[in-house]
């Protein structure tokens, strides 16, 4: 008889009972067993990929384990440093791996880590792999060695990038990446770029100080140029006979360098009102391609201030040419200074889309002080007129004003001594405009006497103020002198001596003025004399500034106008002089109308 062990893939002898029994004919024969052994050909034991790793600083590698025969039961395989040997710096993951009777033939893989450390030094481990369990408790350990590369003495460079200005300076910083042995020169060359310096040409660092940031400073110098400069600065550190080089790369941005923008000459334009002022506009570079820039008021338009012209070109040759806005401020009623803000935008060629701005300021004039002292000039002060008659004076202003000045006048208290500036509009009126082009032109105010009952001679006084256009608070006073012309009865014959003349009644001694006209006597009984003549205003000339004197080789001008309204245009001539040394501005005449 034969007994066959088959072949099997775990590593157990197998065990069998061979019963062996007699049938027919040997009754009553016993059983006999057979016990059998098979011895198992194949050998427990632990598959390990690599028995030695070479892993560099800061990396990982990788081996594989898995059981060489099936065991009885789960396996776990232990990946640990063999004792006397830890190092820190070296890891793995898994730290275990299990094995079952199904996957005990699939290989498992173990990471071992190097992780990077200060030193320049190269690591050592070795890993014990060893099972527990399942019928492997008896199999030998097996061993990987891992060598760590490490990743020497490097520099780090802070920036590794350094921008600077023209003119100007920035820093980077150098330090050891790890703790050298010994010491560690560092060296700096200096750029090809002349205009790119470096404030140190060497650097050495220790075991003590190899981790302390070391400052260099780099410094662009100013050129003659607009061109961005560029420089590379090599470092070079000679460690244990090995240089290691790195680099830091310098941009440098020029001063001199321009952008495309719309230059104004001013930010803001002050000016007073009723004046211009003006700013200047070019552009910063050649531009593209023709450029339009376009004018308009930002924000809610200010009516009063305005601007020419409202657009602007600059081509390629004429781009630096600069060109000039004007800039106008428009009088108003009110006495608040006015704000506006020019917008300009570009549009057409590197250039759309920028804009600008310039601010302008108005200065109110108002009622501020003129550059010499205002005044009224009253033209036949006093006036002295006939009782129940008219006569004129006329009012100018001595400096022109800012702007429209308006002159009133009080009535007198003396209710029979009226005054009114239009003897055709219905009703009195009391004031006079002057404006920054006629204030020079004398106006009439015309002043009526009413007759009465009385014999007495009358005054009064008419009372002028002014206001606007820095005017304000300036007045004058005209004095008024009426002429009484009541008939006195003539007196009894004396029986004595002949009496002497009566003389005529005194003026109201309230305001003192000359009371009779000496030169102009009035004759009651005289129908020809003004004083009996219907109440109408007299027309005549009204003469400023006479009689001349005048030096020789010199000049001096004289003002006339008229006392009443004329009724059509009245031309007056200026005659000759009978001396031909005295000549005259006036060739052809003055004309007068209704209106001036």
């Amino acid at each position: 008889m034969t007994v066959n062990g088959a072949e099997d893939d775990d590593g157990i002898d197998d065990t069998a009972t061979l019963v062996v029994s007699a049938t027919q004919g040997y009754p009553g024969v016993a059983d006999v067993d057979i016990d059998v052994t098979v011895t198992e050909n194949d050998t427990l034991g632990i598959t390990v990929s690599k028995s030695a790793l070479t892993v560099d600083e800061g990396e990982s590698g990788t081996f594989t384990v898995k059981l060489d025969t099936r065991p009885s039961g789960s396996v776990t395989v232990s990946i640990a440093q063999k004792d006397g040997t830890t190092n820190a710096d070296v890891t793995t993951t898994p730290t275990s791996l299990t094995f079952t009777t199904g996957n005990w033939g699939t290989a498992q893989t173990v990471t071992v880590n190097a992780a990077d450390d200060a030193d320049a030094i190269n690591d050592r481990a070795t890993l014990r792999v060893s099972a527990s369990g399942g019928g492997y408790d008896a199999v030998t350990h097996k061993d990987v060695a891992v060598t760590v590369n490490d990743n020497g003495i490097g520099l780090t460079l802070d920036p590794r990038s350094v921008s600077v200005d023209e003119g100007g300076s920035a820093p980077f910083t150098v330090v050891l990446t790890s703790r050298p042995s010994g010491n560690v020169s560092v060296s700096l060359v200096q750029p090809t770029n002349t205009d790119v310096r470096v404030d140190k040409t060497s650097l050495t660092f220790t075991g003590a100080n190899w981790n302390t940031a070391q400052t260099v400073t780099v410094s662009a110098g100013q050129d003659d140029d607009d061109t961005d400069d560029n420089a590379t600065i090599i470092l070079t550190a000679s460690v244990g006979g090995d240089d290691i080089q790195d680099s830091v790369s310098v941009s440098v941005s020029d001063d001199e360098k321009k952008y495309p923008a719309i230059v104004v000459s001013i930010d803001r334009v002050t000016l007073d009102e009723g004046a211009s002022s003006a700013f200047a506009v070019e552009l910063n570079t050649q531009p593209s391609a023709t450029v339009t820039v376009s004018l308009t008021q930002g924000g809610t338009a200010n009516p009063d201030v305005s601007f020419t012209p409202a657009q602007l070109i600059f081509t390629t040759q004429n781009w630096a040419t600069a060109q000039r806005v004007r800039v106008f401020a428009a009088e108003d009623d009110d006495e608040d200074d006015d704000r506006a803000t020019i917008s300009l935008n570009a549009s057409g060629g590197d250039y759309d889309g920028l804009t600008g701005s310039v601010g302008v300021d108005v200065s109110d004039l108002g009622d501020r002080p003129l550059p010499s002292a205002p005044s009224l000039v009253i033209l036949g002060d006093p006036v002295i007129l006939n009782e129940g008659t008219t006569k004129a004076f006329a009012v100018r202003l001595a400096v022109q004003p800012r702007s429209d000045v308006v002159v009133s006048l009080g009535q007198p208290s003396n209710e029979d001594v009226t005054v009114d500036t239009d003897l055709g509009a219905l009703g009195n009126q009391i004031s006079l405009v002057f404006t920054v082009s006629n204030w020079n032109t004398s106006q009439a105010v015309f002043v009526s006497a009413l007759e009465d009952d009385d014999t007495a001679n009358e005054s009064a006084r008419i009372s002028l103020s002014a206001s606007g256009g820095g005017y304000v608070g300036v007045g004058a006073t005209v004095s008024v002198g009426v002429n009484d012309l009541t008939v006195i009865p003539e007196p009894p014959a004396p029986t004595g001596p002949e009496p002497t003349s009566p003389t005529n009644p005194p003026v109201d001694p309230e305001e003192p003025v000359d009371p009779v006209d000496p030169v102009d006597p009035v004759d009651p009984t005289d129908p020809n004399n003004p004083g009996n003549q219907p109440p109408t205003a007299k027309a005549g000339l009204l003469f400023e500034e006479v009689p001349l004197e005048i030096e020789e080789g010199g000049a001096r001008r004289f003002r006339v106008c008229l006392s009443t309204p004329p009724q059509g245009e009245v031309r007056l001539l200026v005659g000759a002089s009978d001396n031909p040394d005295i000549t005259t501005s006036v060739q052809s005449g003055l004309i007068f109308g209704p209106s001036n």
